[in-house]
């Protein structure tokens, strides 16, 4: 009986230990679910060991919600690539159109005599009277050397000589017609322009119209635009790869040259031409213009090479009795 009432003690002894172990495994697993730690005892008592288990169930409910919160933070970021960049929208506010009012400036330059004049001007204006209120008349040289660009007889104004020929502005075909004057019949020239000018009117604080300009060497205008050698009938582009195209040529005994700037009409597309097939033909045409250019810059060269001599010569030509005079070239 003695031995029954200890192995009794004993198996309860025993169980209430499993009870313990039962419920610290359940506490450690909070993550888990209660039935990870099944009680292996019919008896009553273990019934209450999963009800603390409920309690750290509610623990793992918070645990989530930090976990989603960092989530939505980092997706608002790719929102601002969405928007348009500024300088996308710049550069499609910044496209040029055909402008309506400009100007360009007649270079022409004396490689022989090393002179070079910039004072002519052409253009179009959005305005009335635009031929009367701005054609200037031209002055006659003061001095036996001398390199000058002139408008002769330009129509709107009284015959003579002008600096300066504007015509009113349009889409249709348009040209000014100028000469190039030198004393020496026998020079060679570099003849160039300067520009184009983009002209925006407004009126100043008096009242007056007065005009805004930049210059633009990508303006869609610039295609439409030729030079003509009437002489030799040479109808030359003024644009040539984004650069001046300039043009040379000899005085051949006349102290006049006459030349033509022309607009298409610009209601035309311009046509782009037609690429060459040939890479033999397109390499003739790039040493052309390199050789064009090498002329260009052995002139250049050979101008100022010789200052003193040119110097001496116009000192030598310049008559000191006789006083400078100041005609105006408009009968």
């Amino acid at each position: 009986m003695k031995i029954y009432k200890i192995g009794l003690i004993a198996s309860v002894l025993f169980f209430t230990g499993c009870e313990d172990i039962n419920f610290t495994v359940d506490e450690s697993n909070t993550s888990g679910s209660t039935s990870v730690a099944p009680s292996p005892s019919p008896s009553p008592s273990p019934s209450p060991s999963p009800s603390p288990s409920p309690s750290p169930s509610p623990s793992p409910s918070p645990s989530p919600s930090p976990s989603p919160s960092p989530s939505p933070s980092p997706s608002p970021s790719p929102s601002p690539s969405l928007s348009p960049s500024p300088e996308l929208i710049d550069k499609r506010e910044s496209i040029e159109t055909i402008t309506k009012e400009w100007y360009v400036r007649i270079v022409v330059e004396d490689t022989t005599n090393n002179m070079k004049t910039a004072s002519a001007q052409l253009g179009q204006l959005d305005t009335a009277d635009v031929v009367a209120k701005h054609t200037l008349k031209a002055i006659a040289p003061f001095r036996p050397t001398y390199l000058d660009v002139v408008f002769v007889d330009p129509v709107g104004v009284d015959a003579g000589s002008y600096k300066t020929n504007f015509h009113a502005s349009g889409t249709d075909a348009d040209s000014w017609e100028f000469t190039v004057k030198s004393h020496d019949a026998n020079a060679t020239m570099i003849l160039g322009w300067r520009g184009l000018y983009v002209v925006t009117p407004y009126i100043d604080g008096e009242n007056r119209e007065r005009y805004n300009e930049y210059r633009s060497m990508s303006n869609p205008l610039l295609p439409y635009m030729t030079l003509l050698d009437v002489v030799t009938n040479t109808e030359i582009d003024v644009l040539v790869n984004g650069t001046v195209n300039e043009y040379v040529f000899n005085m051949d005994g006349a102290t006049t040259r006459t030349f033509r700037w022309k607009v298409k009409d610009t209601t035309f597309t311009i046509q782009n031409k037609v690429k060459r097939s040939s890479k033999v033909a397109s390499s003739v045409t790039g040493e052309e213009e390199r050789l064009k250019y090498l002329q260009i810059q052995a002139l250049r060269k050979d101008a100022k090479a010789r200052p003193d001599a040119l110097k001496q010569k116009r000192l030598e030509s310049f008559d000191m009795t006789t006083p400078p005079t100041f005609e105006v070239l408009v009968k």
